[in-house]
């Protein structure tokens, strides 16, 4: 008798077990899951690879100011052309990119406290900023978009010095 009672006992235990076994749960919702996108981006040593994966070419300075050097080249197939600028003590960057069509391609996002228009060679260059500084500066020429972008910012005299150099 006590032998069916345990063999009763376990069944009614596993029978238990099998419905909580089959069964699942999650604290994260499918829709919470944040979904990262694939960078698409290529990065190379030289600007003419980036120009060839672009399908257009890029000219700007080698370096800006005394302490900017051009340290990454970056290009999108076929869309976008990308230059990374780092300072000396590498605590500030400046990028440049080009890129077919009229949008605004910087990437910059932020609100800043100024946002004007200026005349530079006769392009129309929009300048956001804070404190005197721009911080994004966009433009076209027709065919190309443009941006330069500086985490610190740059002084109106320099933002002048690169646009002119940028095509």
């Amino acid at each position: 008798m006590k032998r069916i009672a345990v063999k009763t006992f376990i069944l009614i235990m596993l029978a238990a077990l099998i419905p909580a076994a089959c069964t699942t749960t999650s604290s994260v919702k499918e829709e919470d899951t944040p979904v990262q996108m694939a960078n698409p981006f290529r990065t190379y040593k030289e600007i003419e690879s980036a120009e060839e994966t672009a399908g257009f070419e890029l000219s700007v300075p080698e370096q800006i100011a005394k302490n900017y050097s051009a340290t990454v080249y970056r290009a999108i197939s076929g869309k976008m052309i990308e230059v990374i600028y780092k300072n000396a003590s590498l605590t500030d960057e400046i990028r440049i990119r080009k890129a077919a069509g009229n949008e605004d391609i910087s990437g910059d996002y932020n609100t800043y406290d100024e946002d004007m228009t200026i005349i530079i060679n006769g392009l129309q260059v929009e300048s956001r900023g804070n404190a005197g500084k721009t911080h994004a500066a966009t433009w076209q020429d027709g065919n190309y978009s443009y941006s330069i972008t500086s985490d610190e910012g740059l002084s109106l005299s320099s933002l002048k010095k690169i646009v002119e150099q940028v095509q």
